[in-house]
């Protein structure tokens, strides 16, 4: 497969990121694995591949390596900036990977979706050697601000001031037994990796690229228990996790990784030998493949009914009469009509003259149920829910998923409604919806919800904003579908 990526290879300078050492490992691995990598402008490429959002949006796999965690403390402009690209682009990607098991649940627990989760590797050859330790701790990053604060390692050197601790940054003036050398070249950071005592990885890594090579290299592991460390450092087995922000456990931990130094370092030489590159690429190669892999936009409609026998049909009646050719199912969920069966007769009817058509029943909850209940037996692309005293016209689908299929980031398509007087049979193009206002939308107050209930959507938003919710609906019906809408928005 060709592969257009940004960035690539040949776009980097001199000098080592994290993002970099892994498009490095890509361009060795992955050709053997039948990905060819594309210049982005030269076109023919099957693939767009956009690492930490470079492309703000337009991409088919979106690699993400983390965001900044502006929660967490006083983002600049430009880090706001960079987490609303990476946003665009997991609105646009079919699929999506993260680096540990920490950023997926970020994305899980605020995005609802889960991400692959595919950590990076290592030449775990080029990383064993015969040096003999120095004996000092090593704090390595390559910045000291945001997340990467080298408090601990003067916190760590207050407490022990008979041991040496090299540091590429530090914290105003450090103690006298702090060693500050700045940012060093790879290869001189290699031996000081392999030299040294102890590693120290306490900054909340959304991997820790740094901690492997320090496992493979036969070194312990001191951190503390968050970030890319809990899939990297088993506690007590290669090192010490102590919990965040616990300095006087941290020191603990200390004493315990070199009380226990030739264990510990044998056992993470060991455990590095799984995280390999060749592992790493090969598993995100097979989501490449599964990017390729083609999505037919089909959509299914379900009918909520309760004790609405004589206006069912006509609903089902405008459902089979879509133009739209990929319409996979049609199921009237009736809602614990106590209509003699009247409405699961009528259905039976219709069932008998198209095969999509389905009638499904449960006790009675309300029609947040009814619908939750129709579409989780669905696995088509999209879902329209349609009220079983409204009908829709021909084209209605056809000119939803029209939309829907053109961008990606649009997750509910509609049209224009009509209204209908059945005395005098008058009908006229309705007023409401107008253009979409989100002020309006997210204003669960002031009620004016501004998307139809008969509606298509992406049945994978459904799912993962967890469907309609019946307390939005106490008596039966309310406004459960426009909470579903701006949970789907947000």
């Amino acid at each position: 497969m060709k592969v257009a990526m940004l960035p690539h290879l040949s776009h980097f300078r001199s000098g080592q990121s994290g993002i970099k050492r892994v498009i490095e490992a890509w361009f060795k691995y992955m050709p053997s694995m039948g990905v060819e990598f594309n210049e982005p402008n030269t076109g023919g490429w099957d693939l767009r591949v956009a690492h930490a959002g470079v492309t703000d949006g337009e991409c088919d796999v979106a690699i993400l390596h983390g965001m900044y965690w502006t929660g967490s403390y006083q983002g600049q402009q430009w880090e706001w900036h960079s987490n609303r690209r990476i946003v665009n682009s997991i609105r646009q990607a079919k699929e999506i990977t993260v680096p540990s098991s920490w950023v997926a649940e970020t994305f899980q627990r605020d995005m609802r979706l889960s991400p692959h989760v595919i950590g990076h590797g290592i030449d775990w050859e080029d990383w064993q050697h015969d040096k003999e330790s120095q004996n000092f701790v090593l704090w390595n990053k390559n910045r000291a601000f945001d997340v990467c604060d080298p408090l601990p390692v003067t916190e760590l050197a207050k407490r022990f001031e008979n041991i040496k601790f090299i540091t590429t940054f530090a914290r105003a003036t450090p103690p006298n037994n702090v060693s500050v050398i700045g940012l060093q070249t790879h290869d001189d950071m290699k031996e000081l990796i392999q030299t040294a005592g102890i590693y120290l990885s306490s900054t909340k890594e959304t991997f820790g690229i740094g901690t492997l090579e320090a496992m493979a290299s036969g070194i312990p592991v001191l951190g503390f228990n968050h970030g890319g460390n809990k899939d990297l450092v088993q506690h007590g087995v290669n090192g010490y996790l102590a919990e965040p922000g616990n300095f006087d456990d941290l020191a603990d931990g200390l004493v315990y990784c070199m009380k226990n130094w030739r264990v510990l370092g044998a056992n993470g030489r060991e455990l590095a030998r799984a995280w390999t590159w060749e592992e790493s690429c090969a598993k995100t190669v097979a989501v490449f493949e599964k990017a390729l892999q083609p999505d037919p936009p089909t959509v299914s409609i379900i009918v909520p009914s309760f004790n609405y026998a004589d206006k069912v049909g006509r609903a089902i009646e405008s459902a089979i009469n879509q133009t739209y050719r990929q319409l996979v199912e049609i199921i009237c969920v009736d809602d614990g009509s106590d209509d003699q069966r009247r409405t699961r007769d009528l259905v039976k009817e219709y069932t008998i003259r198209d095969g999509r058509v389905r009638y499904q029943r449960q006790d009675n909850q309300g029609v947040a149920a009814a619908r939750n209940f129709g579409i989780g037996q669905l696995d088509t692309k999209y879902v329209l829910c349609l009220d079983s005293d409204d009908w829709i016209e021909p084209r209605f689908i056809e000119s939803c998923i029209t939309e829907l299929e053109k961008d990606h980031t649009i997750g509910i398509a509609y049209t224009a409604l009509k209204w209908h007087d059945h005395e005098t049979g008058k009908s006229e193009l309705s007023t409401w919806p107008g253009a979409y206002q989100s002020g309006k939308q997210f204003d669960h107050q002031a009620r004016q919800n501004q998307i139809p209930t008969a509606c298509v959507f992406r049945r994978d938003a459904w799912e993962r904003v967890g469907g309609y919710r019946s307390r939005y609906c106490p008596d039966g019906a309310g406004s459960e579908d426009a909470a579903l809408w701006a949970q789907i928005l947000s």
